[in-house]
């Protein structure tokens, strides 16, 4: 796949970097486990792999976007 693939990347306004999306990034993490389709798992660790990021940046990222435009 290719960095274009939009399978690969964040959607726009995304950052993988806590300190910019997830919030405080003095923020103690905790764990977090859920389940998730294996086609998505996979995307994931792709999209990890070709930006050598971390699973819990692009989620925490994901999460946050999520949350901020749903107001919480």
């Amino acid at each position: 796949m290719s960095a274009k693939d939009p399978k690969t990347e964040l959607p726009s306004g995304l950052s993988p970097t806590p300190g910019k999306a997830g919030g405080d990034p003095t923020d103690p993490l905790e764990p977090f486990n859920s389940r998730l389709p294996r086609s998505l798992q996979k995307r994931l660790k792709v999209h990890v792999a070709l930006h050598d990021t971390k699973i819990q940046d692009v989620l925490g990222a994901a999460l946050d976007d999520y949350l901020s435009r749903h107001g919480s």
